[in-house]
């Protein structure tokens, strides 16, 4: 973060949580344990990266469909958007639960990110059209595991389908 803004980044994945292993932190105490009323301590969700910081699930909750609509995850969100300069919530896959559409109308801007090769154009399009149907615009698109080849007039992608 070179411009020095405080960012912290929200794993809402509550059906297959990744984030803690990706930054290296634990999932013992998180969001979940913030929504139910615990507290958790500054080092639950601190990295060893200058001004980020990372909020696991921690517990997987019985009914993620309850607590993505519960107003304590609305009240923590309105909360960290108060003391961050940048809040990066986390959803799981919007082609496989409503979550990611519910957790959408609570952010400010929202970036799509597509598997490259993997999802196909007419599931885009429906997710496209669900968002819409939300209220959702989403400011960008990200491709991840995009594959790149070189020929010799430069380069061409592969890999969407």
């Amino acid at each position: 973060n070179r411009e020095g803004k405080s960012v912290i980044v929200v794993d809402l994945n509550f059906r297959n949580p990744s984030l803690h292993n990706f930054f290296g932190t634990n999932n013992t105490k998180g969001l979940f344990h913030l929504v139910s009323g615990e507290k958790i301590v500054k080092t639950d969700i601190r990295t060893h990266i200058k001004n980020l910081d990372v909020i696991s699930c921690g517990s997987f909750p019985v009914d993620p469909g309850r607590l993505i609509n519960s107003p304590q995850l609305k009240k923590i969100i309105y909360q960290l958007k108060q003391k961050f300069d940048v809040v990066i919530l986390d959803t799981p896959s919007i082609a496989l639960t409503n979550d990611a559409i519910v957790i959408g109308t609570l952010a400010d801007r929202v970036v799509f990110v597509i598997e490259s090769g993997k999802i196909p154009f007419p599931v885009i399009a429906r997710v496209q059209q669900q968002m819409k149907n939300a209220g959702i615009n989403a400011m960008g698109v990200v491709f991840n595991k995009f594959k790149i080849y070189s020929q010799s007039n430069g380069f061409y992608f592969l890999g969407i389908t």
